[in-house]
């Protein structure tokens, strides 16, 4: 935008030198210069709470990504531990389930028969 203008404003605005912006400013409306200033600085107001807001937004977001990254990796880490422990309860209980068939004699089916019934269930 222009910003040359307010200064120009100002000057303007200092007392009766021209007729059509005295005549403006006695009846109540105030010179184009004058709405115009007041324009700018509420842009400025509304631009530097912009700004404001943009930086904690942004620092929310940060701080919003890093809680999400560190859910991630307690997911993935307990997921990594469910996986070890299910793995680990399987082979305990394959062992202790061919240790419980090796130690009984095969009676009926042979003992490859009754392993793979084992696994089966």
């Amino acid at each position: 935008g222009d910003f040359v203008a307010p200064t120009a404003a100002l000057n303007d605005s200092g007392g009766g030198g021209g007729g059509m912006g005295a005549a403006a400013g006695a009846s109540g409306v105030p010179k184009h210069s004058t709405v115009v200033q007041r324009l700018r600085q509420r842009i400025e107001g509304f631009r530097r709470h912009h700004n404001n807001c943009e930086v904690r937004r942004q620092q929310a977001q940060a701080q919003q990504i890093e809680l999400d990254r560190q859910e991630t990796l307690t997911l993935h880490q307990r997921c990594l531990e469910l996986k070890a422990k299910k793995t680990g309860k399987q082979r305990q209980e394959s062992a202790s389930r061919n240790k419980h068939c090796e130690s009984e004699p095969p009676t009926g089916p042979s003992a490859p028969e009754q392993r793979s019934n084992t696994l089966i269930a």
